[in-house]
């Protein structure tokens, strides 16, 4: 069971992701993932994973292609399972040499990589999956970065309840800035979906934050 302030952080995104299209929400979506990159990167470079970044990028543009395509459901679905069982395979060796990704500060954008076959590509095309779960991935990848955060604040506030927690969630500048953001994201491409030049800069901007320092 989510603690009560991520509930609300969902609650919240799905409210505010339900004032656009889907076709805008994948942006949306995108913008979200792109200040993930940063602290991905930072992570595999300490770690000597060169191929996680190469991979990881190729999953990033595969993704942002189909967002400057305005694509419901992209076209390249064999190609980015093919990286995402390349990631995978890395991963498996890391934890093989004690090298562990869950939790790190990459693991974010790993997870948004999942959620967005969901999402991203047609329901069709993943065995097993009922039906078509967009909305829910959407606010996944979307709070991601703010639930990393929480979670990162939650693990160092030791032995503390529920309230108190709460309260120093809510008082952390990271936290704040994140969820201004997302806020920021919807409100701009309300406004400014069709200019792809600011879309293209705001994403620049974004992949250069590591919004979890």
């Amino acid at each position: 069971m989510k603690h009560t302030l991520l509930t609300r952080l969902d609650s919240k995104i799905s409210l505010i992701a339900s004032e656009l299209d889907q076709v805008q929400a994948l942006t949306l979506a995108g913008l979200s993932m792109s200040r993930l990159w940063t602290p991905f990167e930072k992570w595999a470079l300490e770690n000597k994973a060169p191929k996680l970044i190469e991979w990881g990028m190729a999953c990033f543009n595969t993704l942002w292609d189909q967002i400057n395509l305005e694509q419901l459901y992209g076209q390249e679905f064999d190609k980015y399972y093919r990286y995402l069982d390349k990631i995978d395979g890395k991963i498996e060796r890391l934890v093989d040499e004690e090298i562990e990704v869950e939790g790190s500060i990459a693991y974010p954008l790993l997870e948004v990589f999942s959620s967005a076959l969901c999402c991203f590509y047609d329901p069709k095309l993943l065995p097993g999956l009922q039906r078509s779960s967009f909305w829910s991935d959407i606010t996944v990848i979307v709070g991601q970065g703010a639930e990393y955060i929480y979670d990162t604040i939650f693990s160092d506030a030791g032995n503390t309840n529920e309230s108190e927690l709460i309260i120093l969630v809510e008082a952390d500048s990271r936290w704040e800035a994140e969820c201004q953001r997302i806020k920021d994201d919807v409100a701009f491409l309300k406004t400014h979906f069709k200019d792809k030049i600011a879309i293209g800069e705001l994403k620049e901007k974004y992949m250069r934050m590591d919004i979890f320092a």
